[in-house]
């Protein structure tokens, strides 16, 4: 006959399946689909992409503005967002668009 465990043995067990576990979890991509936020290669209105707050732009790119006007589309490249998954074009739009803050310019 099998010996009972211990409170203490079944708390490290307990604890030890929890550390093998929690990085499993953590690692879960927790993005949204293009599809499930109605992602789009084109604006809606004047709302896109390199307007938004969660858009990564490539480096070096200096947020698709150049010159006071946009640049050609073309020539922007591609970047990421923090909420969808995949390559996220700066022209596009999807419904989680959120304007970024300006920041007050002194003179």
């Amino acid at each position: 006959m099998a010996k009972p465990l211990t409170r203490r043995q079944f708390l490290q067990r307990i604890g030890a399946l929890a550390a093998l576990t929690w990085p499993a979890l953590t690692r879960a991509d927790t993005k949204a689909s293009k599809a499930s936020v109605h992602y789009r290669n084109h604006p809606l209105d004047h709302k896109m992409c390199s307007m938004c707050r969660y858009f990564l732009a490539p480096v070096g790119n200096s947020n698709g503005m150049m010159m006071r006007g946009l640049t050609p589309k073309g020539t922007m490249g591609v970047g990421h967002c923090q909420k969808v998954r995949g390559v996220i074009d700066p022209m596009g739009y999807c419904v989680l668009f959120t304007p970024r803050q300006r920041v007050p310019r002194y003179r």
